[in-house]
């Protein structure tokens, strides 16, 4: 059987470092193809406020990707640059705060696309984005496949949030803010000319793009003792916010403009609880 997911919340609040490791990319083979030479890359070992241990990744004061139970994931700092490494769900506005404060996401708050959902299966990675702004704003795993989604008429819960724009592992970076990256529809419903092949082939790419960076960190754990041990449609917005994070209480109406982040997420104290 497929190993438990990890805990949820990890990163909803402060979490304590127990250890920092610095490595050059220059001094190893291995990490100078994830890591430029000169640039300092830290291998940080911390517990959640839950007691759940976690590696995380940093390079330029940034954690790229974060390890639990022997599973690697990345960060949004890394997804952003590269938004389509992972599947990635759409969701609303009002929605972020309540994932970085350790929600999940609820099927009722996916916002289906002109070409239909992606394909996926139970336990896979994958990002959520936002409405008119494709960078991912949360990490995490899919519930159900997509064909149980649709057979459930897209009711229960649909993404396990492991990680979020706003929660403490983003703070631990440099708590920069989301780059406007747009949809490849139009707001006319239209989508781009890119075939279901390609699509396919985008996705195989992220997937070896993951292992590819996980056997590069499992060599550079054989090299070096101190890394460790690593495993590499719409009525009311408001609704949408309550019911995509399975939480009934009212939440907050924002417009669909996500041009600038921080408005939306205005008075959360960057989304930390503590």
């Amino acid at each position: 059987p497929p190993p438990p997911p990890p805990r949820r919340r990890m990163f909803a609040k402060p979490f304590r470092v127990k250890s920092s490791s610095a490595i050059k990319g220059s001094d190893s083979a291995e990490l100078s193809h994830l890591v430029p030479n000169k640039e300092e890359f830290n291998v940080v070992k911390l517990y959640s406020h839950k007691g759940k241990a976690v590696t995380a990744y940093v390079l330029n004061k940034n954690p790229i990707f974060f390890e639990v139970d022997k599973q690697i994931y990345p960060t949004v700092y890394t997804l952003w640059s590269y938004p389509d490494l992972v599947t990635a769900f759409t969701t609303w506005p009002a929605v972020l705060t309540k994932l970085a404060g350790g929600a999940d996401l609820m099927l009722p708050g996916v916002v289906v696309p002109p070409s239909g959902l992606p394909e996926v299966q139970q336990g896979d990675l994958c990002a959520v984005n936002l409405v008119e702004n494709r960078a991912p704003v949360a990490v995490g795993l899919v519930t159900i496949p997509t064909a149980e989604m649709i057979a459930a008429d897209m009711k229960g819960k649909g993404v396990i949030t492991l990680h979020t724009y706003l929660d403490e592992l983003w703070a631990f970076g440099e708590k920069t803010n989301p780059p406007v990256i747009p949809h490849v529809y139009c707001e006319s419903g239209e989508t781009g000319h890119q075939t279901e092949e390609e699509e396919e082939e985008e996705n195989e790419e992220g997937t070896d793009d993951i292992e590819h960076v996980t056997a590069e960190l499992d060599s550079i754990e054989n090299d070096t003792a101190d890394m460790g041990t690593l495993g590499f449609n719409v009525e009311n917005e408001s609704e949408h916010a309550s019911s995509a994070t399975g939480q009934t209480h009212d939440s907050e109406g924002h417009g669909s403009e996500i041009v600038d982040l921080k408005e939306i997420t205005k008075g959360t104290g960057n989304g930390q609880d503590t």
